[in-house]
């Protein structure tokens, strides 16, 4: 009995005591010590704190201060004189542990903070602070000094922004609510939240346990994360890495879904394509010397895929094991996001070739393996092939493939590619393809073509091979030989529409192709040599119709994108067409990215040359120079293989014939 009423008088004590102490807090004007926290936190920053309003007290258990109008100064280069301020900021006190010697805040309130954060064209940011004077504050000898614990964090209606000189860059946030809760047995972070960033509405829940271990080496805590932004959707659920500066030990499932590209690009503010819904899981795990991501689903569009990937991260040179199956790949979809790459490239600077450059450091680290099989694989143009398998293999630099053999449409094609980055200076890359009776269609859609023509059995051998640090720079000292032979087929007229200059010379070039829905073919041909960047198509270019048959040649200059092209039409019998709207002559100049069309319907180049003269079209740079014959054979196929028609006589050899036996040639 002694004792319970022993305990009850001491309960009554403390609670006497907590009473006493809130109404003596009530009772201090804090107002009159405004000026001490402001000259505090100068000291502390360099910066001026600023309360503009009064502070007031509200008496409870757990008392709460609030102060209004409170505002930070920025730095002296900022953009605005602020670089913080809130309407209100109230802070909860608890009692009980002031008996001790300690302050434990229950919680902190920020009403309408507004917060910029912004970096100048020197690298310099705003919060690094400069205190002006001593910042340590020790206990007397032989006390400790009293612990300060916050116990929640508010914020609420709440503005962010972050501004960046170079590269100019500037992101809005607008904080609907927003709480950090470290109430949850002293060890654990609950976060709750619901804003806008960029005006793309943001929604995160989740929670880190393991906090008392937080900056000790090896520390890693639990962690629970959902968050949605706009119709995408993360979730993460794990360990993570709780030491300072440290990755290592992450190791948690992943769940990442697309369903709306389009609030991407306008959170980022940076150019995301048009993509189809995605979705993407797994398990990361991040050890010393390894980044494994394993249990991999992904799909993007209609394509399915599943594998694994592993790759080392310590040392100079990176083990990498990848392996990915592929229910289905479709390349109609994927082309999308690589068409508004290759786009943005052209756009830049006027050339077709993109310039950036090759990761060839990191492809001379590697060392390993990598496997893909594809069940089917869908063209752009709806061709499905089948059973795809690569290998590729690793070593310091050189990567060499295995064969690689495709089925398409009952046609055979094998492809091989080795490249070599161990000078670490440029990537030598060796490429071939060769097939033999390929549907054309496969192999247009194969490129991300849609036009779709029908039969063509296509036999094709190209060999390629160049180095550099960039496909520009490949193809610019590329070497080699391409030989396309196109068999019987037709192709639709008006699915060829590459240009209004392009649709004008097809038909020029083929007068009936504005009236028929097809052209047959019976057959052409892409016969050439690439010599240190320099393509030579000497009469490398043979088409032959049902309505006209075509002779063409000239260069394409891969180094700088230049092209010079000529073709020579003629009628087929009963093309049904009079001569003035069949082209004699046509010429496409100018680059890839720009081509220019100059087109001959009166065969002014023929009677000029014939003459010797020059003409303003250019034609006997080609003509001359043997890479276009001066009249269509009929068999343009059997000399663009061959390269020239037996028994012809180029027609500015012709003309200059008087020349040479007056100087005795």
């Amino acid at each position: 009995m002694r004792v319970r009423k022993a305990l009850i008088g001491a309960g009554a004590a403390v609670i006497v005591a907590l009473v006493a102490g809130a109404i003596a807090l009530s009772t201090v004007d804090l107002n009159r010590h405004v000026a001490f926290v402001e000259a505090k936190a100068k000291e502390a920053t360099g910066r001026e704190l600023k309360i503009k309003g009064d502070i007031g007290f509200k008496l409870s258990l757990f008392p709460t201060v609030a102060a209004h109008g409170v505002s930070f100064q920025n730095a002296a280069w900022g953009s605005r004189p602020l670089l913080a301020s809130a309407k209100r900021v109230e802070v909860q006190i608890a009692l009980l542990p002031l008996l001790v010697g300690d302050v434990v805040i229950r919680r902190v309130a920020l009403l309408e903070p507004d917060v910029l954060l912004e970096v100048n064209a020197k690298g310099e940011k705003n919060w690094a602070f400069a205190p002006s004077g001593p910042t340590e504050r020790t206990a007397p000898e032989g006390e400790e000094a009293a612990g300060v614990d916050v116990r929640k964090i508010a914020i609420h209606n709440g503005a962010l922004r972050y501004r960046q000189a170079k590269p100019r860059l500037e992101h809005r946030a607008k904080i609907e609510r927003f709480e950090l809760d470290l109430a949850r047995g002293f060890d654990a972070l609950d976060f709750d939240g619901k804003g806008a960033v960029n005006d793309v509405p943001v929604e995160l829940e989740g929670s880190v346990d393991n906090l008392q271990q937080a900056g000790e080496e090896g520390a890693t805590g639990r962690i629970e994360l959902d968050a949605t932004v706009g119709g995408n959707t993360l979730q993460l659920s794990g360990t993570v890495p709780l030491a300072a500066g440290a990755l290592v030990g992450f190791d948690a499932r992943f769940s990442a879904k697309l369903d709306d590209a389009a609030t991407l690009r306008k959170m980022l503010r940076r150019p995301v394509p048009s993509l189809p819904p995605a979705k993407l899981e797994g398990r990361a795990s991040l050890k010393k010397d390894s980044l494994l991501i394993d249990d991999l689903v992904a799909e993007f569009g209609k394509s399915r895929a599943k594998g694994r990937l592993q790759i080392g991260i310590a040392g100079a040179h990176r083990a990498i094991d990848v392996r990915l199956d592929a229910s289905l790949i479709d390349l109609g979809e994927l082309q999308v996001a690589r068409g508004a790459a290759k786009g943005k490239s052209a756009r830049r600077d006027g050339r077709v070739f993109p310039k950036d450059p090759f990761p060839i450091a990191a492809l001379k680290a590697l060392d390993g393996k990598a496997e893909v099989q594809i069940e089917k694989l869908r063209l752009a143009d709806g061709h499905v092939l089948e059973g795809i398998g690569a290998r590729a293999t690793f070593k310091r630099g050189k990567i060499k493939t295995e064969e690689v053999k495709l089925r398409l449409d009952g046609g055979a094609l094998r492809l091989n590619l080795n490249a070599d980055a161990s000078s670490g200076r440029y990537l030598a890359v060796s490429a071939s393809v060769e097939g033999a009776k390929v549907p054309l269609a496969a192999l247009t859609g194969l490129m991300g073509m849609t036009t779709a023509p029908q039969g063509a059995p296509t036999n094709i051998a190209v060999k390629i091979s160049g180095r550099g640090d960039s496909v520009r720079t490949v193809l610019a000292s590329a070497s080699g030989n391409v030989r396309i032979v196109v068999g019987r087929g037709r192709i639709k007229n008006r699915a060829i529409n590459i240009g209004a200059d392009v649709t004008e010379l097809l038909t020029a070039l083929n007068p009936t192709r504005a009236q028929e829905e097809y052209s047959e073919i019976k057959c052409a041909v892409l016969h050439f040599p690439v010599r240190k960047g320099i393509a030579t198509l000497s009469n490398g270019i043979g088409v032959e119709t049902t309505k006209v048959k075509l002779i063409g040649g000239g260069t394409i200059n891969l180094r700088t994108e230049g092209i010079e092209l000529g073709f020579r039409p003629k009628a087929a019998s009963g093309l049904g067409v009079g001569a003035g709207q069949l082209a004699s002559f046509a010429k496409v100049e100018g680059t890839l990215a720009n081509p220019r069309i100059g087109l001959d319907m009166a065969g002014a180049v023929g009677v000029a040359a014939a003459a010797g003269a020059a003409v303003a079209t250019g034609g006997l740079t080609l003509l001359g120079g043997g890479l276009l014959i001066d009249s269509v054979p009929d068999n343009p196929c059997q000399v663009a293989l061959t390269g020239a028609a037996a028994g012809k006589k180029g027609v500015v050899d012709r003309a200059l014939d008087p020349l040479k036996k007056l100087f005795g040639n």
